[in-house]
């Protein structure tokens, strides 16, 4: 199973997209800003196949997150 780690700040737009994903059958993790999502990241036993991001991360810059998601999943793609 394919896993998708979904980094959004506005919760409805997280939730629609992660429900949309789940009915196609992948596996997601949401996170509202980019602490959140490194946080989800260190606890996920599973590899993440894919980060969906939007361009402006609260929190933590955008190259930053990816750097320090991909450091932890180096098989991880990103979708900014």
């Amino acid at each position: 199973m394919c896993t998708i780690l979904i980094v959004e700040d506005e919760e409805l737009s997280r939730e629609m997209i992660a429900e949309g994903l789940r009915r196609r059958g992948y596996e997601i993790l949401t996170a509202g800003d980019g602490h959140e999502a490194l946080k989800m990241s260190a606890k996920h036993d599973k590899q993440i196949h894919l980060m969906l991001c939007e361009v402006k991360t609260p929190g933590l810059r955008l190259r930053e997150l990816i750097r320090i998601a991909v450091g932890m999943s180096p098989n991880m793609r990103v979708l900014r």
